[in-house]
């Protein structure tokens, strides 16, 4: 398979590609053709800002999409990577479109994990109306088995926004990273589609991301962490801050004083 890969065509990376969006009524419209843009968003706050899109206004969606880029929602309301060939998104003119409904549902769909989580946290199982929302079944009574199906809840996510880990070379280490997508079938999708390809290359990285970083506020304990800089994931000592820049132990001090020193441009 290697041998038959064009090198000087994109290929999938850890990086979110933002193209151009617009609000059309209740749709996102957006040309995947290009230009694009690497998204500048803060992946500390990620999770929680699209959480807190479940009850937002139309042009919050439009201002999101705009710094994170499209969440890769095929014309039945999936990953656009739920079958193979890829099922891309509905099609109006040079437009794709992703409904605000959809990304509302998922938007609830995550705040209400994490309102369970944080239940958890304080002794209750949690509210009945956010486990209708992740479970099929009813509500469960005891802390004991809320943590259990909250624990299948986040797996399930991960498995929906098919997220697979992927080797890069990153500021010249090969580091553990993941994306959106089978590697295999992301490259022959963007083989058989080349004036989609930079677009498909991180299609679906953007709920992959939001999967990630669900599972890692979930977690109890410093347990894993993904690396601001690298995007690897490491152990830290002790649990990194909420909305705080954290680093391996490999990008450490230097990484930190870059980063600080974008904040301050």
């Amino acid at each position: 398979m290697i041998a038959a890969l064009r090198y000087d065509k994109p290929f999938p990376t850890a990086t979110i590609l933002v193209p151009i969006v617009r609000l059309k009524g209740d749709q996102l419209c957006f040309r995947p053709e290009g230009p694009l843009e690497p998204s500048k968003g803060a992946s500390e706050r990620l999770v929680f800002d699209f959480a807190n899109l479940a009850e937002a206004l139309e042009d919050a969606f439009l201002g999101f999409a705009k710094v994170w880029g499209m969440l890769g929602i095929c014309r039945h309301g999936q990953s656009i990577h739920h079958r193979t060939p890829f099922c891309l998104p509905r099609r109006v003119g040079d437009e794709y479109l992703e409904s605000i409904a959809k990304w509302r549902q998922r938007a609830r769909h995550l705040l209400s994990v994490l309102n369970l989580k944080t239940a958890l946290d304080s002794g209750d199982p949690g509210d009945a109306t956010d486990w209708r929302r992740v479970w099929p079944g009813s509500p469960p009574s005891h802390r004991t088995t809320a943590a259990e199906r909250l624990a299948v809840v986040a797996s399930a996510l991960l498995g929906a926004a098919r997220v697979h880990p992927m080797m890069q070379c990153v500021n010249e280490r090969l580091s553990v990273i993941f994306i959106g997508g089978n590697f295999a079938d992301l490259l022959k999708q963007m083989s058989a589609r080349p004036e989609l390809a930079e677009w498909l290359s991180t299609s679906g990285n953007l709920r992959a991301e939001l999967a990630m970083r669900t599972i890692l506020a979930l977690q109890n304990g410093p347990g894993w962490s993904l690396c601001t800089d690298c995007k690897q994931l490491y152990r830290p000592s002790r649990s990194p801050a909420p909305g705080r820049h954290n680093f391996c132990p490999s990008c450490g001090k230097r990484a930190s004083w870059r980063w600080s020193k974008r904040q301050l441009k």
